[in-house]
């Protein structure tokens, strides 16, 4: 507790909260006292939670303000996301491509305003490594489905038939698709394991039923190659050693 024999003084709290002050005054007749209560309020707290850090691309998150209570002014940032701007107490964001994303929170209440980031929050992972409604790893993508005359045995044919030899290496790869027709349509796509696409090639060129792919500038680690023909997709893991 301070005091002060000031007639008119000033005082600085530290903390926000209900206090009691008493002024004593004395003259000849005797003392008198009168107490008031003081209310403080700082600039406000600032905090939020989501439903998820870690989605499929084109999932969605729920945010969560977790300021204190005096807040009536919000201003959301999300990189990446869908929206990327909110004035809502709890919005909801849609990211849609593969990333590692930050989110910034900036709140405001009579007093001023305070903001707090959190960088490499929301983690969006690629399509390709996400499960399917039924909890399976992915292994032929979107495509297949949508083609109901399409033949079941010749997609797990082509999905058998893809091979990458040797592997791992260090970065020249052989890619064996197996008989083909020579109108077919082929596109391989190399992502790393966050879904960042490192490698796209429409035309690729093949002998003697092989594709080469150089990839020896990349650095050590596991990859994922989408392989298309047609409208089947299919992946690998492709590891690199150096």
């Amino acid at each position: 507790m301070e005091t002060s024999t000031e007639e008119n003084p000033t005082h600085t709290y530290k903390a926000e909260g209900e206090y009691e002050v008493t002024m004593t005054m004395t003259n000849d007749c005797g003392i008198s006292e009168l107490k008031q209560r003081v209310i403080v309020y700082l600039i406000p707290k600032v905090n939020f939670s989501s439903s998820k850090t870690r989605i499929c691309a084109g999932d969605q998150v729920n945010y969560v303000d977790e300021s204190s209570k005096d807040v009536n002014d919000w201003n959301w940032q999300f990189e990446g996301g869908k929206p990327a701007t909110s004035i809502d107490k709890n919005p909801s964001v849609t990211y849609e491509k593969p990333g590692i994303y930050a989110v910034k929170l900036t709140v405001k209440n009579t007093n001023g305003e305070n903001f707090i980031t959190k960088t490499n929050y929301i983690e969006v992972i690629s399509s390709v490594l996400c499960p399917d409604k039924t909890g399976k790893k992915r292994k032929v993508l979107l495509g297949e489905e949508s083609d109901p005359a399409k033949s079941i045995n010749t997609r797990n044919r082509f999905n058998a038939e893809v091979n990458i030899l040797p592997n791992p290496n260090n970065g020249i790869f052989n890619i064996s698709l197996g008989p083909i027709s020579a109108n077919a349509k082929i596109s391989l796509i190399l992502t790393d394991m966050m879904g960042r696409e490192l490698y796209v090639n429409s035309t690729p060129e093949i002998q003697g039923g092989f594709i080469s792919m150089h990839l020896n500038y990349l650095e050590s680690g596991t990859y994922v190659l989408q392989c298309k023909l047609d409208s089947d997709i299919v992946t690998r893991k492709l590891v690199i050693t150096k």
